[in-house]
């Protein structure tokens, strides 16, 4: 009859046993850096494309809706409710802090190139060394008036 094999505890050395904390502790603040810095980055990007989202959606509000002297002030109040509309839902922004502008340029008579401007102060979660805590954000879009 065959014996089965007996499991043996191993004995680890004494120097060995801390040799696991002392990794982790080396390895741990660069994993945490890499981790909070493409948290902050993708954070960044997304932040971006809802402002070019937004002002596409308000460029394209004052190119559908006809400019006039009568009309100058309820069609750049359109196009400030459109583009604060559109960032309504993203977390990640504080709306008091959006800055946005436009233009309107006439081309040939009757058609006009409506051009706007987003600026918004995306702050970061960990103040990097070097980078300023609150970074600016700008976005802006042109479109030809519709007819």
């Amino acid at each position: 009859m065959k014996r089965k094999p007996t499991i043996t505890h191993c004995h680890v050395p004494r120097q060995r046993l801390g040799a696991s904390a002392v990794e982790l502790a080396i390895i741990l603040p660069v994993l945490m850096t890499i981790v909070l810095g493409t948290v902050d980055i993708g954070r960044a990007f997304t932040t971006r494309c809802a402002l070019a989202n937004a002002v596409r959606v308000g460029a394209e509000t004052g190119a559908t809706h006809r400019l006039t002297p009568l009309t100058a002030d309820a069609w750049e109040d359109r196009i400030r409710t459109a583009v604060l509309e559109e960032l309504q839902g993203t977390p990640q922004l504080d709306l008091s802090q959006l800055s946005v502008e436009f233009e309107s340029v006439e081309l040939a008579p009757g058609r006009q190139r409506i051009t706007v401007w987003g600026e918004v102060s995306f702050r970061t979660i960990v103040n990097w060394p070097g980078l300023s805590h609150h970074i600016p954000i700008t976005h802006a879009v042109s479109v030809e008036e519709h007819r």
